[in-house]
């Protein structure tokens, strides 16, 4: 991608969407599943979707405070921890990658290198010494044909891409994080790759183990630096976590050969085997339709009753009112004839 290109990808926009559930249009994961179950574009799916892999135990608030009646995520684990805090159904549908394209196997006739460097977010600002990074891929350039660095929305507007193109690195992305496009345009990027390294732990792993692309982990010291007001704990990584500390243990050095310990890790997070049919996802959706439309029907009839209470109460009170006045001048006219 030329510099423009890469900026007219990654311009920042709002996020324009028809979706209740607002998060379900991050990353075009709405876009995704409406097309994969035929499910009309225009209309809101009545499930909220998972708007990212967990690796930790966390929920997005938003995730937990949602009135749709069904949650859709990537793996078994993060299901099962949604419904035990939030009392709710929550269905693992293995990773949404999966659903936007089919990502075909490596090329034969060249090895790419494709570089995730740990990235930035609405609120925080990943900073890590560029020049130690690009000095790791200088080494990489003898075994490779070409070694590509993928960047993030938010570094590419932040000038990222300088460092690595004046050292003769191509820049690529998936483009903003409200791009409908970006699973699709992630699923090209990791197509055109046969190896993939990252300095930081993240989906980027998860999503190449996805793709039968093996992947590792060159570990270096990244800040997150506050970008925006009421950063929470839960938007840094949590590096003591269970998981994150396999994740680091998993992937900690090259391998040209995925392992069956990385498939299994990697399953138990995104559900890998837990990719439905497009009449099995259509049927999960259909049964969150009607359990959402009965909930607007009760609601609906709660909302008459209390109107039905409110007025009838009106009225009891309104003809005792009456009542009363009629009694009293009833009993001012008896004072007065005496």
């Amino acid at each position: 991608m030329t510099d423009a290109e890469l900026r007219r990808v990654c311009r920042d926009r709002p996020l324009l969407t028809n979706e209740l559930h607002e998060g379900n249009a991050f990353y075009g994961h709405d876009f995704v599943l409406k097309r994969y179950i035929g499910w009309p574009a225009r209309d809101s799916l009545p499930v909220a979707i998972e708007h990212g892999v967990m690796i930790n135990d966390s929920i997005w608030p938003l995730d937990e405070r949602t009135l749709m009646p069904m949650f859709l995520c990537s793996g078994v684990q993060h299901a099962a921890s949604y419904t035990r805090r939030t009392g709710r159904p929550a269905e693992a549908i293995g990773p949404l990658l999966r659903y936007a394209a089919s990502v075909p196997p490596p090329p034969r006739d060249r090895r790419v290198l494709l570089v995730f460097p740990a990235h930035s977010n609405h609120r925080l600002a990943a900073q890590f010494d560029v020049n130690v990074l690009i000095d790791r891929l200088e080494a990489y350039r003898a075994e490779f044909d070409d070694v590509r660095v993928c960047l993030y929305w938010r570094d590419v507007l932040s000038g990222l891409a300088g460092p690595f193109v004046a050292r003769g690195f191509r820049c690529v992305s998936a483009g903003h994080m409200f791009a409908r496009d970006f699973l699709l345009r992630l699923s090209e990027i990791l197509a055109s790759s046969t190896h993939v390294l990252s300095n930081e732990i993240g989906s980027q792993i998860l999503y190449a183990i996805v793709a039968d692309r093996p992947a590792w982990i060159e570990r270096q010291h990244v800040e997150y630096a506050p970008s925006a007001n009421g950063v929470t704990q839960s938007e840094r990584p949590e590096y003591r976590h269970p998981n994150v500390v396999r994740m680091f243990e998993l992937f900690d050095r090259r391998r040209d050969v995925i392992t069956d310990e990385q498939r299994r890790f990697v399953d138990e997070l995104t559900g890998t085997t837990r990719v439905r049919s497009r009449e099995e996802l259509g049927r999960l959706v259909e049964t969150a339709a009607r359990e959402r439309e009965r909930r607007r029907s009760l609601l609906g009839r709660a909302r008459e009753l209390a109107w039905r209470s409110r007025y009838w109460g009106g009225v009891a009170h309104t003809s005792l009112r009456l009542a009363t006045e009629r009694v009293r001048e009833a009993s001012g006219a008896l004072r007065g004839r005496s």
